[in-house]
């Protein structure tokens, strides 16, 4: 994983692994509380393909930080944000 030594490549490299993690978890937690996508929607007051989508990684650009509050809403779970060093993103994918 040496490319990711280069500082232009990283942007795209966590941008990557935030939406692949983020539909990962939705789609996880959707399933963990026998919810279909439909159920997940009306809890979190979207319609379903917006869920559909979210839990998508080639299709959930434009997710924001309200997004993320509501489904943390609808799953009653705790949203954690924060900024960590990139190391830490590159030990926790490869490691």
């Amino acid at each position: 994983m040496t490319y990711l030594r280069d500082s232009e490549i990283r942007p795209d490299f966590v941008t990557d692994h935030i939406k692949e993690l983020i539909a990962l978890q939705i789609r996880l937690l959707r399933e963990k509380n026998n919810l279909t996508q439909a159920q997940l929607g009306t809890r979190a007051e979207m319609a379903q393909p917006r869920i559909a989508a979210l839990e998508d990684p080639d299709q959930s650009g434009g997710i924001n930080l309200k997004t993320l509050e509501r489904l943390a809403a609808a799953f009653d779970v705790a949203l954690i944000v924060r900024f960590a060093p990139f190391s830490d993103l590159v030990n926790w994918t490869t490691g």
